[in-house]
C-alpha cells in the first residue's frame, strides 16, 4: 500500500495503446509513463492518466535488449544497476 506503480510504455507503443485489450480500463485506472523514442512524435495524449516523461533518450528498445539477453551479450550499459540482477535472474 505505500508503493505507487506506473506502467512504462515507449513512444511508439502510445500510437498504438488504443489495440490494446481492455486499453480503456489501463488508461482509466493505472498512471503509464511514455518514453520518448526517436523517429516518433507525440501529436496528443488524450488520458489525464497518461504523461511523457522527460528523459534523454537512449536508441534502443525492450525487444533489442531481450535478444542481447538471449544471446549473452552484456546490457549493463542500457539498464540501471539495481534492476540488473532481477533482469538476470527471472528473464530467461
Amino acid at each position: 500500500p505505500d508503493k505507487q506503480f506506473a506502467l512504462l510504455i515507449g513512444a511508439d507503443n502510445l500510437e498504438n495503446l488504443h489495440l490494446w485489450r481492455n486499453y480503456q480500463e489501463i488508461v482509466e485506472n493505472y498512471k503509464i509513463l511514455v518514453y520518448p523514442r526517436t523517429g516518433t512524435t507525440i501529436k496528443e495524449i488524450k488520458w489525464p492518466n497518461v504523461r511523457l516523461i522527460d528523459a534523454p533518450l537512449e536508441d534502443i528498445s525492450s525487444t533489442e535488449i531481450r535478444e542481447m539477453i538471449k544471446e549473452k551479450i552484456d546490457i549493463s550499459p542500457y539498464v540501471p544497476k539495481a534492476g540488473l540482477s532481477l533482469i538476470l535472474k527471472y528473464y530467461k
